[in-house]
């Protein structure tokens, strides 16, 4: 079979997704290793038949509501290519305003060290890292997830950082200038509305116990007070709906200033807080 059969092949498989046409060329540029000019004059070349399964596999994963992320085993995110696989959350555009806070913190008060709670493929923390020198720490209760996380910052950063197996802030020692987290705060009652695409991602990642989605959150604002140095800054990811509360839990918590970071739909999305 060559790569014009393929293509119709793959085609036909994903024909019924938005961008059935996109959705053939990134599968089989990843799976063949192409460069986009090579897809385009490579239709006469013979597909080997390993390759073939290969692809037919990856179009069938995602007709079947697979994230290309995972198919693909890659995920640009901060401008930054990042190994993500299904034991991690695939990053996403809002987070990177998130980075974009964070960078303006470390400018404008010269923090020094990051702990990055519930670092998942390690995204938030790395970015952080690859465009300021800090002292990274990468916190995670997966194995496998801190195993990619240590994997892409060797790849994008090269030696150094701590990577700590941990329950929150169960095993994290010392105090850092900012605490960053994405943590898990999907409400149970919400999770049946996501799409097909999100539910293919690990619900431990998603989902905190508890009606409102706050647990974990709530946690980990109880906790921070004991990790961060004066004048440290936390930053927490969290749904547009959750934001008045965890503000309040942050003014009780003894956090001086407070303020939210709008996502790109322009809801609100991370709040932070300095201590």
């Amino acid at each position: 079979m060559n790569e014009r059969e393929i293509k119709r092949k793959v085609f036909n498989i994903v024909r019924d997704l938005e961008n059935p046409m996109l959705e053939a060329r990134v599968i089989i540029k990843s799976v063949l290793g192409e460069s986009d000019v090579e897809y385009i004059l490579n239709d006469e070349r013979k597909v080997e038949k390993e390759d073939e399964e290969r692809i037919l596999q990856a179009a069938l994963l995602r007709a079947g509501g697979m994230p290309m992320s995972y198919i693909t085993k890659e995920k640009e995110f901060y401008g930054i290519d990042f190994f993500v696989d299904e034991s991690v959350l695939i990053p996403r555009p809002e987070t990177e305003l998130l980075v974009d806070e964070a960078i303006s913190l470390i400018d404008k008060y010269n923090y020094s060290s990051v702990l990055d709670l519930c670092t998942g493929s390690g995204a938030i923390g790395i970015a952080i890292g690859k465009n300021r020198k800090v002292s990274l720490t990468l916190s995670d209760i997966s194995e496998s997830a801190l195993e990619i996380a240590r994997k892409n910052y060797g790849k994008i950063i090269g030696e150094g950082g701590a990577f700590v197996l941990s329950d929150l802030f169960g095993k994290i020692n010392g105090r850092f200038d900012m605490i960053v987290t994405n943590p898990p705060y999907i409400a149970k009652k919400w999770y049946e509305g996501l799409s097909r695409e999100v539910k293919c991602e690990p619900r431990t990642a998603l989902i905190s116990p508890g009606d409102d989605g706050l647990d974990i959150i709530s946690r980990i604002i109880e906790e921070a007070p004991m990790h961060l140095g004066k004048g440290g800054a936390i930053l927490i990811e969290s749904d547009y709906r959750q934001t008045g509360e965890i503000r309040r839990m942050l003014d009780d918590a003894g956090f001086s200033e407070v303020w939210v970071v709008k996502d790109l739909a322009g809801k609100n999305r991370h709040t932070c807080a300095t201590y």
